[in-house]
């Protein structure tokens, strides 16, 4: 999957693939919450919250 959104982010513009990283982080933030983590060195952004950013920007997108 990561290798995939690779190749689409290559595509893109600096921007654009700065706004996706932003979303993913964002999205891991939620994840860890909904999971009740509290030790902030458990957070990592995952290829899952990347690729949940790109569906969120291309519904945005349409």
């Amino acid at each position: 999957m990561s290798h995939e959104i690779s190749a689409r982010r290559s595509r893109w513009s600096y921007s654009i693939a700065g706004v996706l990283s932003n979303q993913a982080a964002l999205q891991a933030i939620r994840r860890y919450r909904a999971q009740s983590m509290t030790e902030p060195e458990n957070l990592q952004i995952a290829g899952e919250d990347f690729a949940i950013a790109y569906q969120a920007l291309l519904s945005q997108r349409r």
